[in-house]
C-alpha cells in the first residue's frame, strides 16, 4: 500500500477536497483531530498499515477521502 504522505501532504488533499482543515474532517467522521494528527505524523509515511484498529480505521478514511476528486474552485 502506498503511504498517504506527511501532514502538509495530507492537509493540502484535504483542503483541495473542500475542507477547511484536517481538524474540520476528523470531527466530521468522528475522531479526535489529535488522533489523527498522530495517526498521520506516526503513519503517514509508511506503507505499512496501523497496528491499532483506530489508527486503520483513520487512514483508511484519509486514503478513501484522497480518492476522491479535488472541489472546482468557480472564478
Amino acid at each position: 500500500m502506498t503511504p498517504i504522505g506527511d501532514m502538509k501532504h495530507v492537509r493540502r488533499q484535504l483542503i483541495m477536497r473542500g475542507y477547511d482543515s484536517v481538524e474540520q474532517w476528523a470531527r466530521m467522521r468522528g475522531f479526535l483531530p489529535g488522533t489523527v494528527r498522530r495517526v498521520v505524523y506516526d503513519w503517514g509515511h509508511r506503507a505499512d498499515e496501523p497496528h491499532g484498529g483506530l489508527g486503520r480505521q483513520i487512514i483508511a478514511a484519509l486514503r478513501d477521502e484522497m480518492k476522491k476528486p479535488p472541489v472546482e474552485i468557480a472564478a
